[in-house]
């Protein structure tokens, strides 16, 4: 919630559609390059353990090996808890004299709703209904500070929704 004498400053970019994963996957790598060039840290919404650990495996083939130390992931089944994940993320930014010297990407699905997990940009990948991408994409642009959301569907997901909605 930001603050009454304070602008929400959280950009929606238009959400991509992908006609296949390996689409999908081309643009979001391409924006997430993007993002840790600008010392931008990221968290990447996962609808479950199973796409962190899907992502894990696409994005090493897709990242250099500077770019892949950037990564953290986080699963259900980790034993850190995810106050300690998010600890691990900031000391992996390098934070000196008050500013950060990288970005850091958290690939998790268990980050939601009281985690403050100080990112500039979430990638949202799934469709779901309205609420659930608002609480998502409402972990960036906290206390007043930027933000951004980017968004990354398949269409096949899409129409799944929908037809999950007309046979209801």
């Amino acid at each position: 919630r930001v603050p009454t004498n304070q602008s929400n400053l959280r950009q929606w970019h238009a959400p991509s559609f992908y006609q296949d994963a390996e689409a999908q996957l081309t643009g979001l790598v391409a924006q997430l390059k993007r993002c840790l060039a600008q010392n931008q840290s990221v968290l990447f919404a996962c609808k479950d353990d199973k796409q962190v650990l899907a992502l894990k495996a696409q994005l090493a083939t897709q990242l250099t090996e500077t770019e892949k130390q950037q990564l953290l992931f986080y699963t259900n089944e980790d034993s850190e808890t995810p106050k300690q994940v998010l600890d691990n993320k900031k000391k992996a930014e390098g934070w000196h004299g008050g500013r950060k010297q990288r970005g850091m990407a958290l690939v998790a699905s268990g980050f939601g709703r009281g985690d403050n997990a100080e990112v500039e940009a979430v990638f949202l990948l799934h469709a779901n209904e309205a609420n659930d991408r608002a609480q998502k994409g409402g972990r960036s642009a906290r206390n007043g500070a930027f933000g951004e959301v980017f968004q990354f569907y398949l269409e096949d997901d899409l129409k799944k929704e929908i037809d999950g909605i007309i046979a209801f």
